[in-house]
């Protein structure tokens, strides 16, 4: 076994790719999969050669879109707070029209 293709949990795999964890889980939330919580450099380097458009902004989006799809409370005010972020903010993207896409922030990167 190479080193390329030693299995990592989440931090492991993010300090072997040289990014954030948090990286990583923006990874997971577009459709990297991590059987048994555990991937390897070769496998994440693949997935991110098969998806050169993934940004960090994408991730966050997809997240908030599962998060209000889950959110089955008819009444606002009792909905949880990350839900009724994301409905004020995607009424005010329709008033406005669509926005341009964002880049990633390579401001929180690793090594500081």
């Amino acid at each position: 076994m190479t080193d390329l293709d030693e299995l990592h949990d989440v931090k492991g795999l993010a300090v072997a790719i040289k990014r954030a964890p948090s990286y990583v889980y923006d990874m997971k939330s577009a459709g990297f999969q991590m059987p048994g919580d555990r991937a390897s450099m070769r496998q994440a380097h693949q997935w991110l050669a098969d998806h050169p458009d993934f940004t960090r902004a994408q991730a966050a989006e997809l997240r908030f879109a599962r998060r209000a799809k889950t959110c089955t409370e008819p009444d606002r005010q009792k909905c949880p707070r990350f839900c009724i972020d994301f409905c004020n903010a995607a009424e005010e993207a329709k008033a406005n029209g669509p926005s341009e896409p964002r880049g990633e922030n390579r401001s929180h990167s690793q090594g500081g």
